[in-house]
């Protein structure tokens, strides 16, 4: 949902510049205006606006990269090194892009990457993208998606895997939100077939340290088994239930 001005309600009196966390407003014509590219939705402003000029309207965003190519696995680091799930995540994206005869391809955003393509490599991508530079020593939302917007907009993959770490839940859906690509949250496993329809896989209520945030840039993205993974989920949750339930009845304060 985008935050839009009505010109026709805005009286100009700049009370929303001022709250706003980005930096996204600025006058037109005497009226407030809102920067798309850089807005985070975080509805700050809406609250702000004495005129209740300012809301959230439904935009539908045009599909940019309909002929994408390769899978990309984000590389995170701690310490210097990748860590543990981005390795798993390679092991997985050389499978899935081998399916579909393209390529994985890992995406390292560093300082200074060293000996780190060599390791990528050796992990199973066959490209790496390498962006370096003294203001990525630390991890930083928008540095971040900016780099990796970028890169993407001008190699135009056609799907990202991004480990579900603190990090990983931050920047995934910042870069898919400023791609206008689907997402697809807490997956457990994926699969591919040779028209780049990705299936995901989920498990409600786990969170395995390698489960992944998937998001697609092309036009063509669709769960064949929809109706059985509904089935799944709600056996699941049935399941659960029932566990709380046992556990109650027995004394146990511990839900497993």
């Amino acid at each position: 949902m985008a935050i839009c001005v009505d010109r026709e309600k805005c009286i100009g009196c700049e009370s929303c510049i001022a709250v706003c966390p980005v930096g996204a407003l600025n006058m037109v014509d005497g009226k407030a205006n809102i920067d798309q590219d850089t807005c985070i939705a975080c509805g700050a402003c809406i609250g702000e606006c004495p005129v209740e000029a300012i809301g959230r309207e439904e935009i539908v965003r045009e599909v940019k990269n309909k002929e994408g190519k390769d899978l990309w696995v984000n590389v995170e680091l701690e310490d210097g090194e990748p860590v543990g799930v981005v390795y798993e995540l390679l092991g997985v994206g050389a499978e899935l892009a081998a399916k579909a005869d393209q390529k994985c391809c890992a995406v390292l955003i560093c300082k200074e990457a060293g000996s780190l393509p060599q390791k990528l490599f050796a992990a199973g991508a066959d490209i790496v993208y390498v962006v370096s530079g003294p203001e990525y020593a630390e991890y930083n939302t928008d540095i971040y998606t900016n780099a990796f917007c970028e890169l993407v907009e001008t190699y135009k993959p056609n799907a990202v895997l991004c480990g579900a770490t603190a990090d990983g839940r931050d920047l995934a859906p910042r870069i898919a939100a400023r791609l206008g690509t689907g997402l697809c949250a807490d997956c457990t496993a994926l699969d591919i077939n040779t028209a780049w329809k990705l299936s995901p896989y989920f498990r409600p209520l786990q969170i395995p340290a390698a489960m992944a945030y998937t998001f697609f840039s092309t036009e063509l993205y669709s769960i064949p088994a929809t109706s059985l993974l509904t089935d799944v989920l709600m056996n699941e949750l049935a399941r659960r239930r029932a566990m709380v339930h046992a556990l109650s009845v027995s004394g146990q304060a511990m839900v497993r």
